[in-house]
């Protein structure tokens, strides 16, 4: 027993005389010089969120393309069969297109990274056309993506396509789906009847559209005075902003399918915008008027036309002449009217429809206006090509508007560049 422990206790002595033997500044496999690893000191091999970008191709590290990554994380926003769990007032979002998604997440990440870089911008969505196309639930998901994004969502007209009770309750639980948001909302010439909706036209007597978002929005929906129409504006106090909506299709002002803003309106125009202090000014409205150029470059000269709005020219005056701080005069019933535009010190950002079914923006009257794109589901062809919505920024500070265009059928959003 004791020449076995002996014989042990010489073997231990060995193994530990060549375990202590080292050379000066040998370093590790890992890299690492041997005394950080003996002393404790361990590295973590980078995350994939932190791992360098130009990881090598081929190895079983590298990272995921970008298209890769949007893919799995589009998918992981996506609705899970089971949504028991989910607080009430969640949507099924399952039929947008996965381009669709790719393109709203990557536009809803870079509104995001704007505005926390630029502390005096906002953002906001505009939604408009949709044509009674309700199942995809496009306010519902914006505003649980970013609940705290945008101030205000816009939805400029046509959400029905004809003078249709259910299509108005259809489309008031559509916008309702923007939970907690503020929303401005404009009516069109298919939610008045009239216009294309000819089998189901609105005549003297039957319930006026105005009569059927009011109640069902309630205070969701903000509304002035308004004369039986959907005239009216809405201060955002905390981004020092008057949204103003005009309406070329109320009952006073429409006449036989024809648009237009007859002198009283215009003259109520004149009156918000002078008495706006600081305030700026972006303007509503379903139809432009005078039509606009196509965004993209290969399609810039490709489509502009005169929807023939009664008294644009004298829109286009009025804003002109608070632009530039001047004044104008309006005859009214015979009457003239002055409005002086000098103490009012906010700037005009521009002018903002839908109705065409595109992406587009014109400043050839010395304003900027622009169309956006329809989130309806009818039509073909090039049409068919410009589905989807928009966004807006407004930077005050270097007074500028990015507007993000998403194409349902494109993953990747577009995005323009302005000065006002």
């Amino acid at each position: 027993m004791k020449k076995a422990f002996i014989a042990v206790m010489i073997l231990f002595s060995l193994i530990f005389s060549l375990c202590s033997f080292s050379g000066t500044d040998h370093e590790s496999e890992t890299g690492l010089p041997a005394d950080s690893a003996i002393s404790g000191i361990v590295e973590e091999a980078p995350s994939v969120e932190s791992a360098p970008s130009d990881a090598s191709e081929g190895t079983d590290d590298a990272l995921p393309t970008d298209a890769e990554q949007l893919s799995e994380d589009v998918s992981l926003s996506q609705p899970s069969e089971d949504t028991t769990d989910e607080p009430e007032g969640r949507r099924d979002w399952s039929g947008i297109p996965e381009s669709f998604w790719m393109a709203m997440d990557g536009s809803l990440d870079y509104i995001q990274d704007y505005v926390d870089a630029h502390p005096n911008s906002f953002a906001f969505p505009v939604i408009t056309d949709v044509h009674a196309n309700f199942e995809w639930n496009e306010p519902n998901y914006l505003a649980w993506s970013k609940p705290d994004l945008f101030p205000v969502f816009l939805f400029l007209g046509d959400m029905t396509n004809g003078y249709i009770e259910s299509q108005f309750e259809g489309a008031v639980d559509y916008m309702k789906g923007a939970t907690g948001q503020k929303l401005i909302v404009s009516i069109g010439n298919h939610d008045f009847g009239g216009g294309n909706a000819t089998d189901h036209p609105w005549v003297e007597g039957d319930k006026l559209p105005k009569e059927w978002w009011i109640p069902l929005l309630e205070s969701d929906c903000v509304f002035c005075e308004g004369d039986n129409t959907l005239t009216y504006y809405w201060d955002d106090t905390e981004n020092k902003v008057r949204y103003i909506m005009m309406d070329s299709n109320s009952t006073k002002l429409r006449a036989n399918g024809v648009q237009r803003f007859d002198m009283s309106n215009l003259n109520w125009l004149a009156s918000v915008l002078e008495s706006s202090g600081d305030k700026d000014i972006i303007v509503l409205n379903h139809a432009m008027g005078t039509g606009c150029y196509l965004v993209t470059d290969a399609e810039k000269n490709a489509w502009k036309k005169d929807t023939g709005i009664t008294n644009i020219e004298i829109f286009n005056s009025i804003l002109l002449a608070y632009k530039d701080k001047t004044s104008i005069s309006l005859e009214v019933d015979g009457v003239s009217q002055e409005h002086d535009f000098s103490e009012a010190s906010g700037d005009l950002i521009g002018y903002i429809t839908g109705h065409y079914h595109n992406a587009g923006h014109d400043d050839s009257a010395g304003l900027n206006k622009w169309t956006c794109n329809a989130l309806t589901c009818n039509g073909g062809g090039k049409r068919q090509s410009y589905k989807g919505l928009s966004f807006f920024i407004i930077d005050k500070d270097l007074h500028k508007v990015i507007f993000l265009v998403v194409r349902y059928q494109n993953p990747e959003y577009e995005v323009y560049e302005y000065n006002y």
